[in-house]
């Protein structure tokens, strides 16, 4: 859960090259496919406990209808020179 989506996005990344011993750098976690907005932070809690309790097949049938487009939100989230700098 964040506040500032394209922030935490970034030190997902930045964790990743740096080999932190992170959920995203020990999985190489490099792309965004699913996110929701909240207006409140206990509501993020209460559906982030809910999903996290899921089986692996109920989690991809939430994101089944978005990969057919499969577009990697990070694209939206962060600045264009961030993301130049990580395709070198």
């Amino acid at each position: 859960m964040t506040n500032h989506l394209s922030r935490r996005l970034l030190e997902h990344r930045e964790n990743m090259h740096l080999g932190k011993k992170t959920f995203a750098a020990r999985y190489n976690c490099q792309h965004l496919v699913y996110y929701e907005k909240f207006s409140w932070v206990h509501d993020a809690i209460v559906r982030e406990k809910e999903i996290k309790g899921w089986l692996r097949i109920k989690k991809l049938e939430l994101i089944k209808p978005l990969t057919r487009i499969w577009n990697f939100w990070k694209i939206y989230f962060l600045p264009m020179t961030k993301i130049v700098r990580y395709l070198r």
